[in-house]
């Protein structure tokens, strides 16, 4: 945008300076003489702005080609030099701009092929599958490669498809038989929910300002440089996440290097309840909510869920994978957004923490661990209980948020050394101490181990 603005500054320039040598030169003819470039008498007594609204239009007309017959040597040798400059500014200018626009549209023609070719393949997948159906209703199986199919229109109409059919019959065996199950090639087709989930990835890829082949774009940078890029791209990440914090630069640069960047849909599920615990997520743009299922049934996609808490940039969940070797998911997670995750995988984790000692740190965030599968025992023990904590009407657990991690490691160590002051009332007798101890801490942490 700022040549373009350039384009139009240098323009305006060019045809000022030969609107002031027009008015130069008329004053220097004689005023006796009638011609075209001796302005009359009514615009040399008129005032500032009529004289150069005059030199103006001559400059203008001057500057597309067009000439006022000009009457004497300097007259000509002025047009000479004002159609000189004009034409190579309209060529400077003209071809700049047209190259600069063409740019400027790159993106956009990048995008629409690479959406017509994933569009192209999804209709390439329905077409096999109608094809298919014509050749079993008219018996026979097919060797016919597939590079021929590339270029056989299969349109709506009768004859391209019967045109189809006698193609696919040049190749078939001689002893077909009318009916037999045509197994060459089988049905497939992609589901129009999973193409519109496709392209809703791909555009939300182009608005973000992403694209699937930039990991392709640095393969030649030096490792140094890849270093620095892959640093600064994830430096919001690195001030979001308080834990970044208690890394060394070169602990937090080893970590960061092993971090695998995934986009999640909105209403995908990124952790499951149940399922092996094997990495750990950041997030550093978008949200996700973490919910328990009411029911065990696994099968369900939207089971009926209790809800937690949401997740912002720059909060972390998963941790327990890095902590334990065999441990299995306490809580759904789904994504309420387009969600931009970080994902740490457990066997990256242990390696880093063996080179760097100060990795060593993860005891804070066992710590947190600990709450937060506190909390969920909690949680479980008081819907045993008959207290309704499903969705919609439910009371959720609500609160601040802790501060940071160490606010959280220094409340659960006072709460261990003197829980009646904790709680700041006489612990009730029908129930444990830990027990309504565990419970004011959820509602306040507002946490549960993912």
């Amino acid at each position: 945008m700022f040549r373009i603005y350039m384009f139009v500054f240098t323009f305006v320039l060019v045809v000022h300076f030969i609107a002031c040598g027009y008015w130069f030169v008329s004053r220097t003819t004689d005023p006796e003489f009638e011609g075209v470039w001796v302005p009359e008498q009514e615009y040399l007594d008129a005032g500032l702005f009529e004289k150069y609204t005059r030199a103006l239009y001559f400059s203008l007309v001057i500057t597309y080609g067009n000439d006022l017959k000009p009457e004497n040597d300097v007259e000509y040798v002025f047009s000479n030099i004002c159609l000189t400059l004009a034409l190579l500014t309209n060529a400077v200018i003209i071809g700049s701009a047209t190259n600069l626009l063409s740019n400027m549209d790159a993106g956009a023609v990048a995008k629409k092929t690479q959406m017509d070719g994933i569009n192209g393949y999804m209709r390439f997948r329905k077409a096999r599958r109608r094809v298919g159906r014509f050749v079993n209703a008219e018996g026979g199986r097919s060797f016919l490669d597939l590079s021929i199919l590339v270029f056989v229109n299969v349109g709506n109409d009768g004859h391209s498809e019967g045109n189809f059919i006698c193609l696919l019959k040049k190749f078939m065996p001689p002893d077909t038989k009318a009916g037999e199950p045509w197994k060459q090639w089988p049905n497939e087709e992609v589901p129009k929910g999973l193409q519109k989930r496709i392209r809703t990835f791909y555009e939300y890829l182009w608005e973000s300002g992403q694209d699937s082949h930039s990991s392709d774009l640095f393969e030649e940078l030096p490792e140094k440089l890849k270093l620095q890029l892959n640093i600064a791209l994830k430096k919001r990440l690195i001030d979001q996440v308080p834990l970044f914090k208690t890394f060394s630069p070169s602990g937090t640069i080893a970590l960061v290097q092993n971090l695998i960047p995934s986009i999640i849909l909105p209403g995908e599920l990124i952790v499951r309840q149940g399922d092996p615990a094997t990495c750990m997520f950041f997030i550093s743009r978008g949200s996700v909510r973490v919910t328990v299922p009411e029911t065990e049934d696994c099968d369900d996609e939207f089971p009926e869920e209790t809800y937690i808490i949401s997740l912002g940039a720059g909060s972390f969940f998963g941790e327990v994978a890095l902590l334990e070797e065999e441990h299995v998911r306490t809580a759904n997670v789904r994504a309420e957004a387009f969600t931009e995750l970080q994902v740490m995988h457990a066997a990256d984790f242990k390696a880093l923490a063996e080179v760097f000692p100060e990795f060593k740190v993860r005891m804070a965030v066992k710590s947190i661990s600990t709450s937060r599968m506190k909390a969920g025992e909690a949680l479980g023990k008081m819907k045993a209980r008959g207290k309704n904590f499903s969705k919609g009407n439910s009371r959720s657990i609500r609160g601040p948020a802790p501060r940071s991690m160490k606010t959280m490691r220094n409340t659960v160590a006072a709460v261990k050394a003197n829980p009646r002051a904790a709680t700041g009332r006489e612990t009730r007798e029908k129930k444990p101490k830990m027990e309504i101890l565990v419970e004011r801490l959820m509602r306040k942490y507002r946490y549960m181990e993912t």
